[in-house]
């Protein structure tokens, strides 16, 4: 696995010479950006960051489709299993990294260390069922019709984003300590059975599709 790891790695390298510009770029405009807008300029970063991040493990299939990777891999000593298996770890990795990317930013931006960590680890685990759902699909149908998904998942919720109502007010609601663990708890079982699920079927898939 290892070997496939570098593989992808050397592959989607040379896209950190954008997203590093792109994240600078980001981090100076909602510098400016004032808390009396709908959201604050660290969430706004927070969430470029995790999208460019997240794309990652879509764009190393689309390097293996231009290269027939998939083809040549399967001449040589390794499984259909194996495949699968460094692009889910891909897909983990990716999420370490925008965890502490995402915490990095919160901390320069004056946030709490604790909270920060909290809220990074929300935004890293977003991704876990967005690429748990885009890479199955991928397998089956190839990197551009993935992103096609990606982008879908993206805008629904900003195009959700004007039915939320301006005067929206959630500081009566204060949670006790119980909720919030309960809930986090929660999300992180949903967010985990998801890719859990997304990995049998993209080993199935993968493992029927002719090449």
């Amino acid at each position: 696995m290892k070997g496939l790891l570098l593989k992808d790695y050397y592959e989607i390298r040379n896209q950190f010479g954008l997203i590093i510009p792109l994240i600078a770029v980001y981090a100076v405009v909602t510098s400016f950006i004032g808390d009396d807008f709908m959201f604050s300029g660290s969430y706004i970063l927070v969430g470029m960051i995790t999208m460019l991040l997240a794309m990652l493990p879509t764009s190393s299939f689309a390097f293996d489709e231009w290269s027939g990777w998939d083809m040549y891999g399967l001449t040589m000593n390794i499984t259909r299993k194996q495949i699968v298996d460094a692009k889910y770890a891909l897909i983990f990795i990716t999420a370490g990294v925008i965890f502490l990317a995402d915490w990095v930013a919160l901390a320069l931006y004056g946030e709490p260390v604790g909270s920060a960590a909290v809220i990074a680890f929300v935004f890293a685990a977003l991704t876990l069922p967005i690429n748990g759902i885009m890479t199955p699909a991928i397998f089956k149908w190839g990197s551009e019709k993935g992103r096609m998904i990606l982008m879908g998942m993206v805008l629904i919720p900003i195009l959700a984003m004007p039915l939320i109502p301006k005067d929206l007010d959630l500081t009566p609601w204060q949670p006790s300590a119980e909720v919030l663990l309960a809930l986090v708890a929660g999300i992180i079982f949903l967010f985990f059975g998801v890719i859990t699920i997304s990995y049998f079927v993209s080993l199935y898939v993968f493992k029927k599709r002719d090449i």
